[in-house]
């Protein structure tokens, strides 16, 4: 590939995403709106809604405003900020091998390296804690979900494939 290749994000899932926080948080604050008795648990559930998915609205606000592609595939590799767990540039001489899953209703591309803790240094907190379920999940931290690209999913695994292996046999 002498060129690099921009995928968009999809957002579609993300203004859903925001709309349904928008409802769960306004449902909080009106369970709080309530007198309640002193042995209810409803000023529990209000808090609960209004952190959760107040926390939710925002961390969809801030993806929407996320003007980067969604994938930038180029000779180097694969920098992927479908997610908020982003490690960088993830080279085609450290990928082992690229599969395609559907999980539940959802298409995956899983990218599998020689040494991911190479790549999961660059991130902590949550996002690394993340990256660790899906490491022990799927045996790579590193998926793609077909929900956030604008792209046709079985066509984008094909593409990974095929740069993968030709990057992959000039280095073997």
């Amino acid at each position: 590939m002498a060129t690099t290749l921009h995928i968009p994000q999809k957002k579609t899932k993300l203004w859903i995403s925001l709309l349904g926080a928008i409802c769960f948080v306004s449902m909080g604050f009106f369970i709080l709106s309530k007198p309640q008795s002193k042995d209810t648990w409803a000023p529990i559930f209000g808090w609960a809604s209004i952190l959760f998915f107040g926390l939710t609205g925002l961390l969809s606000i801030i993806k929407l405003l996320d003007t980067r592609p969604a994938l930038i595939i180029n000779d180097k590799g694969i920098w992927d900020n479908t997610s908020f767990m982003q490690v960088g540039l993830i080279t085609w001489n450290s990928i082992t091998k690229i599969t395609h899953q559907k999980v539940v209703n959802n298409h995956f591309i899983f990218i599998y390296t020689k040494d991911p803790e190479v790549y999961l240094n660059k991130v902590s907190g949550i996002s690394l804690r993340i990256l660790r379920k899906n490491q022990h999940g799927f045996g790579t931290p590193f998926t793609i979900n077909g929900n956030g690209v604008r792209y046709n999913i079985t066509q984008l695994y094909q593409l990974l494939q095929s740069e993968w292996e030709k990057h992959h046999s000039k280095t073997t």
